[in-house]
This record gives C-alpha cells, structure tokens and sequence, in this order.
C-alpha cells in the first residue's frame, strides 16, 4: 500500500492494488474461465511446478497465457496480494457483486491469488485464492524470500 501511495505521488496517476474480485475479472473474463487462457490447464501457458522452472521468470514469457484482457501472468510465476483482506467463509454471505471484503480489524490476512511456480494445476485456477498470514514474520520471510508472493498494481482511470 506504500508502494502504491508512493508511485502515485511520484506519477500523478493512482495505483492500487486490485480488490479480490477485480483480481478475478482480470484473469477470468466475463465468460468465468478456469484459466485465464480457457478452461483446459496447459503448462505451456504459465509458470507452474508442471512446467519446473523452479523459480520466477519475467512477466512476458508467457503470452499465450494473457487473460481475456491482456493481463500477463495471472496465473502461476507468484501468488498476488490482493487488497481484500482474507475470511474462509465470506463469500457465504457476501454481496453478489463487486465484494470488498471483510473489514473486521482482527483480520490480518491479505488474499492471495494466481498461484506460483511452486503451484500445481489445481492451485493455479483464476478462481482459486489462499491467505498471507502477513501478521507473522516466519511466513513472510518464508513466502517472499522463496519468491512465492507477490503483487500486481492497477492504474485507475
């Protein structure tokens, strides 16, 4: 959030990190695809523990994997920070459109989504999300030092 509130200042543009659901539009498109190439998983069009290149590669290695809207790398490579903050449970009650997340403030937990290439297939899919127990320092220091989690920023417009 720094990053972003930093990058803005010095741009003059806004920068954010994506809500939960923006994250998944991005990589899913309208028609709710699994993957954000189709719905058939193919290691050839993302970074995966299928593919074992056992560590990050730069955003455009895989075109073939862009989303239905452009969006490089959507799925594996790293898990993305998303803004919302993680419950297991809040898409039980949620609203059914544009959810912002909990906002309880003993939710430390940030979503995470697109898998990384630690990954397998299943962990890989647009709509599969996870937490980052950001509140202790052995998993960050575990997930951001091994490369596993990272983020993405939005421009908005």
């Amino acid at each position: 959030m720094v990053y972003c509130q930093w990058l803005s200042q010095k741009t003059g543009l806004k920068f954010d990190l994506p809500t939960e659901a923006q994250w998944e539009k991005a990589a899913r498109g309208t028609g709710g695809l699994i993957y954000p190439w189709g719905n058939d998983f193919d290691q050839n069009k993302c970074n995966s523990s299928e593919g074992r290149l056992n560590k990050t590669v730069p955003v455009d290695t895989f075109p073939l994997g862009k989303s239905p809207y452009g969006c490089m790398d959507m799925s594996g490579n790293v898990w993305e920070w998303s803004y919302d903050r993680y419950d297991k449970d809040y898409y039980k009650n949620s609203p059914k459109m544009n959810p912002l997340g909990p906002t309880s403030s003993y939710i430390l937990e940030r979503v995470l989504r697109g898998g990384s290439w630690v990954s397998d297939a299943f962990s890989c899919r647009a709509a599969c999300r996870r937490c980052n127990p950001h509140a202790s320092r052995v998993a960050e220091y575990t997930t951001a030092r091994a490369g596993l989690v990272g983020f993405r920023l939005m421009m908005i417009i």
